[in-house]
Order: structure tokens, then sequence, then C-alpha cells
């Protein structure tokens, strides 16, 4: 087998977790904000620290659930997959919740559309 240096694997690595991260993170907040009235800009910056609050909120939780061992310098293979059930359990309950307020405002809608 032909050796792979650190470096590449690196990259390797890399270029498979962007391929992972969904459209919206690949733009900046800078560039989304440009040129949007203040309204919007301040509308942006409030869902922007509320979607930071949650994270900072998950993570902690997830932490503080998973995370007992301080003497070793990495998590443990138990914390680590504890860790790892503890976030996707959070984003398919939130895909979840989104997916939910997207039917009940369709339905609020069809319900102002006049009929034909």
């Amino acid at each position: 087998a032909a050796l792979v240096s650190p470096r590449c694997k690196h990259q390797k690595r890399e270029a498979r977790e962007a391929r992972t991260l969904p459209p919206s993170t690949s733009l900046s907040l800078t560039h989304i904000m440009d040129g949007a009235p203040e309204d919007q800009r301040k509308m942006l910056m409030k869902l922007f620290k509320q979607h930071a609050e949650m994270a900072n909120n998950i993570t902690k939780r997830c932490f503080d659930d998973c995370v007992n061992d301080f003497t070793m310098r990495e998590l443990s293979g138990k914390e680590n997959t504890c860790m790892k059930m503890c976030f996707n359990k959070f984003f398919a309950l939130m895909e979840r919740v989104q997916m939910r307020a997207n039917e009940r405002q369709q339905a609020v809608t069809e319900g102002f559309k006049a009929p034909s």
C-alpha cells in the first residue's frame, strides 16, 4: 500500500467535510447582509445570534451529559459516541420542528388564498 502524507490525508478530510456542509454555510453573514435594508440586517443579526446561542446550548448540554472523564486529553470512545448521538438527536429534532412549522405556515398561507 502506498503511504499517504498527513497533509494529503488532511486535505482529503477537508474536502470530504466541505461536501457535507449545507449550502447555507458557504455564504458569510457579511455577504448576505450587504445591500440589505436596515430592518432586514437587524432581523438577520437576531437570527444569527439565536442560532449561535442554540448551538452553544446544544454543545453545553451534550458535553455535560456525555463527558465525565477529565483525566484524558481526548474523549473516550463512549464519550465520543454519546456526543455524536446527542448532536444527531438535536439536529433531527430541529429538522422535524422546522418541517412542522413549514407545514403550518403553508396551511395558513393556503387559508388566505381567495377561492377561484
